[in-house]
């Protein structure tokens, strides 16, 4: 066993209950225990065999220390600072939507692809994020709405979206296996298609992510439909292709039905004129795909500038006239500097 349990499968679970002799009858309380919180674990540690529970280590999680938060008096999204067991840290965002409680997660301590729109980008990387500590990232959040008694309904995370801090499939791997385990019922059960993965567009993790995860959520950041100027906005477009990476996207989209989201940040001057706007309907027309606008959140250190509503809206007018399916996303938290790409620490 690691030493804690916020890494371990159903089937790990299972296994270490047969290696000690304890009945299988006690997985599922005992999952239940676990995913419910340091709390809800003291609270329901009585109803497990005495046996077991000398088996459990201690502490049963990774820390994870709120050490700061910030709540937005625009809409109440709350920004948690976390500082994790080696003193790094990350940021994670709660965002309330009318009957869902959305979790924006973090897969990585800073990311390494330096778009040149994202605040995170300009930390580099500084490690991976393990297993435990996106599962613990949830834990957390529950926790923390519970013991706050937060009068918004519901008062659990329903909805997770891996939009924080990293790039998601540069860490696939621990990504994977955080995603098995918070899906499962006994544990968080949070159903797949309420997990949305975005990703800069990794083709090699999301083909992996795919091959173990079938049933998530994609969203793709767009940003361009010309390859030259995403290649200068967004660097890992060099090595991943974007044409391969829509194709990759669209055969997901078709073979299960579904629509991909496509988030589109509008930078005025940049990627914002008819031309692009002209350019997108060519590149998506008849492909199952959605585009997300989302009106460039200004960071401090970026020449580019955020456009005009006026401008955002005539965007938006000229795709849906072109057959694009089409919306605006005003991202919450700006206030707080918790909105898309305005995520950083100094550790």
């Amino acid at each position: 066993m690691s030493p804690h349990l916020l890494d371990k499968k159903r089937e790990d679970l299972a296994s270490w209950l047969e290696e000690n002799k304890i009945s299988p009858a006690h997985l599922k309380p005992l999952m239940q225990t676990i995913f419910g919180g340091k709390n809800n674990f003291l609270k329901n540690s009585r109803t497990l065999p005495e046996k077991l529970v000398r088996l459990l280590p201690d502490p049963l999680y990774p820390d994870l220390k709120i050490s700061a938060l910030e709540i937005s008096e625009d809409d109440g999204s709350k920004k948690f600072l976390l500082e994790l067991e080696d003193g790094k840290e990350i940021e994670m965002v709660l965002i309330p939507e009318k009957n869902r409680l959305t979790l924006c997660v973090s897969s990585q301590v800073g990311c390494a692809q330096k778009c040149v729109f994202c605040h995170t980008g300009k930390m580099g990387l500084l490690r991976n994020l393990k297993a435990e500590e996106i599962v613990a990232q949830v834990v957390t959040a529950n926790e923390w709405l519970i013991q706050n008694a937060v009068a918004e309904n519901p008062n659990t995370v329903t909805n997770l979206v891996f939009m924080g801090m990293g790039e998601p499939l540069d860490n696939v791997e621990a990504l994977s296996q955080a995603i098995s385990i918070i899906k499962d019922p006994w544990g968080l059960g949070i159903t797949p298609r309420k997990i949305t993965v975005s990703t800069a567009g990794h083709l090699k993790g999301l083909r992996k992510l795919l091959a173990e995860e079938p049933n998530v959520s994609l969203a793709l950041s767009l940003h361009s439909p010309d390859s030259l100027l995403r290649t200068k906005l967004m660097p890992i477009t060099k090595e991943n292709p974007l044409d391969e990476v829509l194709l990759e996207m669209e055969n997901f989209a078709t073979l299960r039905k579904r629509k991909i989201f496509l988030q589109y940040t509008l930078f005025e001057g940049v990627n914002n004129e008819e031309e692009h706007a002209n350019k997108l309907i060519s590149l998506l027309a008849g492909r199952p795909f959605k585009i997300n606008l989302i009106p460039f959140n200004e960071v401090s250190f970026s020449l580019l500038k955020r456009p005009s509503d006026e401008s955002v809206r005539a965007f938006q007018d000229k795709l849906i006239r072109g057959g694009i399916r089409t919306t605006v996303r005003f991202s919450k938290g700006r206030d707080i500097q918790a909105a898309c790409g305005q995520l950083i620490r100094n550790k």
